[in-house]
């Protein structure tokens, strides 16, 4: 297996609770609305096409918009499901990285008295490395869409 890299980040919701932001993650309707306000806020077409979720540990999910005349696809499996506590999956968006199965985002939710804070992380290959701060600004700019359209 090759070394890996990961992008880590923090969010802290004041108004969602943590079962909040745990559904958020897994309601095809409510992903549609938190990725087209995550892409618009990129500065990308907010063209979805697919949203597709199997809520379940092995259960999988495809996300996919149109960026370009292309349809970029998105999918994995989930791996771990606990809810108000842990969402963790795999993530690719090519078939060389599912063949090799080194793409995992944790997703550690953490109760307080008021919302929560989540700590995600994505572990990667490291050819990925470059892109960290970008993979950084991606999972941070959907967290706050889900915060945004909660």
């Amino acid at each position: 297996m090759s070394d890996l890299v990961e992008a880590r980040v923090s969010y802290r919701y004041s108004t969602l609770s943590a079962e909040d932001v745990f559904d958020a993650w897994l309601d095809p309707v409510t992903v549609r609305r938190w990725m087209a306000y995550a892409l618009s806020a990129m500065g990308l077409p907010a063209d979805i096409r697919q949203i597709s979720i199997d809520p379940r540990v092995t259960g999988t999910y495809l996300f996919s918009d149109m960026r370009d005349g292309t349809e970029m696809k998105h999918w994995g499996t989930y791996r771990k499901l606990m809810r108000g506590r842990l969402i963790e999956f795999s993530w690719f968006t090519n078939a060389e990285d599912e063949r090799h199965g080194t793409s995992i985002v944790a997703i550690d939710l953490q109760p307080e008295s008021e919302g929560c804070t989540v700590e995600l992380s994505h572990s990667m290959d490291h050819k990925y490395s470059e892109y960290l701060t970008q993979t950084e600004h991606g999972w941070r700019t959907m967290l706050r869409a889900i915060d945004t359209t909660g």
